[in-house]
């Protein structure tokens, strides 16, 4: 079982992403494929910046469109999580501490249910699974991570500044 803090260290670096976005309803359906960072935050050493650049598609839409996220994670030591948060400060969910390799939290959107599930593979692979329920939403996302190495940031050629992929 890993600690929030070990959480927080296992998530630091560059990853290569790949996600899947299921739903009964073929319109909002997509792939996404692209780059995500965990960045330490220069002002806060106990504070990651995620932000992800990827190319989503659907092709009953024929949409094929860059998509860019951030979000902040912050470690809590005391409780022994770490807390995502919105970009905009917003609270998003707490995960627990890792048992097992596995991890989570929830989010209420309105009266739509965001459930997570992280499972870690490795220090180096882990998906975050949301299953997303309530009166306007009913699908599943769900994205791979794999770290990559600095040869593979130099030839992908992934721009990386202090506030996460360019």
């Amino acid at each position: 079982m890993k600690s929030g803090r070990e959480l927080f260290d296992t998530l630091q670096g560059i990853w290569r992403i790949s996600r899947v976005v299921a739903s009964a309803v073929e319109t909002e359906r997509f792939t996404a494929i692209g780059h995500a960072a965990f960045v330490k935050n220069q002002a806060n050493a106990a504070q990651l910046d995620y932000s992800e650049r990827v190319l989503m598609q659907n092709p009953a839409l024929n949409i094929s469109q860059v998509a860019r996220k951030k979000y902040t994670y912050k470690l809590d030591p005391a409780a022994n999580t770490l807390t995502k948060y919105f970009d905009d400060g917003r609270l998003f969910y707490s995960i627990g501490a890792p048992d097992s390799g596995r991890c989570g939290g929830d989010h209420l959107c309105i009266n739509d249910m965001y459930k997570s599930d992280y499972a870690f593979a490795s220090d180096d692979a882990f998906t975050i699974v949301y299953d997303v329920q309530g009166p306007a939403k009913n699908y599943e996302i769900t994205t791979e991570y794999t770290r990559m190495q600095p040869s593979e940031v130099a030839a992908e050629r992934v721009e990386v500044t202090d506030g996460g992929i360019a």
